[in-house]
């Protein structure tokens, strides 16, 4: 926490604007030389140009949209559960480790359809929706009345639980500091 004549800055947004500049950076640098390569052609293109057996009926550029936005909130998102369980274990080298493990068992573990919604809930993490298969993963999630798609569900979910790491990791944070 900095203390600037009273004014207390804490260093946990600090985090999420950190890893969002990153994932923009990243962004700009694949995105930069692929458009000056091939340019920008074709992003009006109907999807099932890429994907032939895709149904939906969204063109290229939509669905870089999409990506786009999914990839910048599961930044947030991984920014908001590392700042929440750093605070909760104030031990910040375990965090980064079980983080750092869940990254590595996310690659290759894999749930069969008859887990039903545990199966469901784990195709709704970050790595599964922006791979390959995330955007033509037709199974129909049931959210407020409403029936979504995988990459429809994903941005919400991410969002809420963002929030509600940022919400709780803040009062916890400020229960830690001196004076308050």
């Amino acid at each position: 926490m900095i203390c600037n004549g009273g004014f207390h800055v804490g260093l946990q947004g600090f985090q999420e604007v950190v890893l969002l500049a990153a994932a923009f950076l990243l962004l700009l640098a694949i995105f930069t030389p692929y458009s000056l390569v091939y340019g920008m052609e074709g992003m009006g293109e109907m999807l099932q140009l890429v994907k032939p057996w895709s149904m939906l009926p969204y063109t290229l550029g939509q669905m870089l949209g999409v990506y786009v936005g999914i990839y910048l909130l599961a930044a947030v998102l991984f920014a908001a559960v590392t700042m929440l369980l750093s605070v909760i274990t104030q031990n910040q080298p375990a965090v980064t480790c079980g983080l750092l493990g869940y990254l590595i068992i996310d690659l290759f573990a894999n749930l069969p359809d008859r887990f039903g919604i545990i199966q469901r809930i784990w195709l709704l993490r970050p790595n599964a929706v922006l791979m390959n298969t995330g955007f033509t993963n037709y199974r129909l999630i049931h959210l407020a009345g409403r029936l979504f798609l995988n990459f429809q569900a994903a941005p919400v979910i991410y969002a809420v639980i963002s929030i509600t790491a940022l919400l709780i990791g803040r009062r916890k944070y400020r229960r830690l500091q001196v004076g308050n």
